[in-house]
């Protein structure tokens, strides 16, 4: 069926109007709305072949097709944001007195946890035990050092006068060489 222009602009107002609808109702960004109504459109284009004009006007049966698309749209926009599940690493955890999310999350599991991706839970007991039986050779001077790093950058170490950069980084050096002789990465 050909489409004359005052056809081309009832199908492109349904089409605006629609599109704006579905992007204030599900919140999405302006430079989305573009997209939604090439969709709308797209799908009354695909369906005018069914159009019948003795049962109704062009806007009606566009604002028809357009209504169930948008709701199709709709329903698979929030789906996807169902699955992925926005949330803050800083927002609290419910009933967790004060705790926030980020604190529930173990640091070896990493972002993989955060997103749903299985972990090895056998892996992190192993490597728990490598790091504490890698910890038990090093002797107190080196733990100390280890313990300082944790919240502190060699340099930040250095500046509080305790020793010299220098020194920190040859006992780094000779920290990261017993902890390869035992086989931990370090």
């Amino acid at each position: 069926m050909p489409i004359s222009p005052a056809d081309a602009s009832v199908l492109q107002n349904e089409a605006d109007r629609a599109a704006r609808q579905v992007c204030r109702r599900l919140r999405l960004a302006p430079h989305d709305r573009e997209d939604v109504r090439q969709d709308l459109l797209a799908d009354v284009l695909a369906r005018l072949r069914f159009y019948d004009a003795r049962r109704g006007s062009l806007g009606a049966f566009a604002g028809t097709v357009m209504k169930r698309r948008a709701a199709r749209l709709a329903h698979r926009i929030q789906r996807d944001r169902a699955r992925l599940a926005p949330m803050s690493l800083d927002a609290p955890v419910p009933g967790g007195d004060g705790l926030t999310f980020a604190d529930t999350i173990s640091e070896s599991d990493g972002h993989a946890a955060t997103v749903g991706q299985p972990f090895d839970s056998f892996a992190m007991v192993d490597r728990r035990l490598d790091c504490e039986c890698a910890l038990g050779l090093l002797d107190g001077a080196d733990l100390a050092l280890c313990q300082q790093l944790v919240d502190q950058t060699p340099t930040e170490i250095a500046r509080a006068g305790v020793t010299a950069r220098a020194k920190i980084y040859r006992q780094l050096a000779s920290i990261r060489l017993t902890l390869t002789a035992i086989g931990f990465a370090a």
